[in-house]
C-alpha cells in the first residue's frame, strides 16, 4: 500500500485555501452585479463605502456598522469554493506523486474543517445548508484535481 504524503495534504489544502482568498478577491474587485444576492421582492442590493450608524433602543448604546459587498449567491460560492479545492487537490496530487486521488480529496481539509466547525458552533437546525454540502461535496473536488494531476502525468508511472 502506497504511504501518503502529509506535506502534500497540508500544502495542497495550503494551496486551496489561497486560491480561494484569490478568487474572493477577483471576484470583489469585477463588477459583476449578477453574482450578488438581491431580495426577491425588492431591488438588486447597492454597495457602499461610507459608514452608516445605528443608534440601539438603549440611549447609552451606539453601534457603527459599515456596508461592504453583500454575500455571494449561495450557487457562485459553492462554484468557487469547489474550483478552489480543485486547485488545492491538484496541487497536493503533483507534490505527492503517487495514489493523486486519495490526496486531492485529503487536500480538502480546510473546507470540510470549516463545515464540522459550522455544524458544531450553530447547530444542525440553524446550520447554513451551503456549508454542509461544501464540506460533503470539497473532497470530490479535490479528487477530481488529483484526478487531472494524475491524467497529466504525475504519477511515478509516468516518470522517464
Amino acid at each position: 500500500m502506497p504511504r501518503m504524503s502529509v506535506k502534500a495534504v497540508l500544502l495542497g489544502g495550503l494551496a486551496g485555501v489561497l486560491a480561494m482568498i484569490g478568487i474572493a478577491l477577483a471576484l470583489a474587485i469585477l463588477p459583476l452585479d449578477a453574482l450578488w444576492t438581491s431580495d426577491v421582492a425588492g431591488p438588486a442590493p447597492t454597495t457602499s463605502a461610507a459608514p452608516r450608524s445605528a443608534v440601539g433602543t438603549d440611549p447609552g448604546s451606539f453601534a457603527i456598522t459599515v456596508e461592504g459587498p453583500p454575500p455571494l449567491a449561495p450557487g457562485v460560492s459553492l462554484a468557487a469554493t469547489l474550483l478552489a479545492v480543485g486547485i488545492g487537490g491538484y496541487v497536493a496530487a503533483r507534490i505527492a506523486r503517487r495514489v493523486e486521488l486519495a490526496h486531492g480529496a485529503l487536500a480538502a481539509w480546510p473546507v470540510v474543517l470549516g463545515a464540522v466547525a459550522a455544524l458544531v458552533s450553530q447547530g444542525p437546525r440553524s446550520a447554513e445548508w451551503s456549508r454542509l454540502v461544501e464540506g460533503v461535496l470539497a473532497p470530490l473536488a479535490g479528487a477530481v484535481g488529483g484526478y487531472v494531476s494524475r491524467r497529466r502525468g504525475s504519477g511515478p508511472e509516468h516518470d522517464p
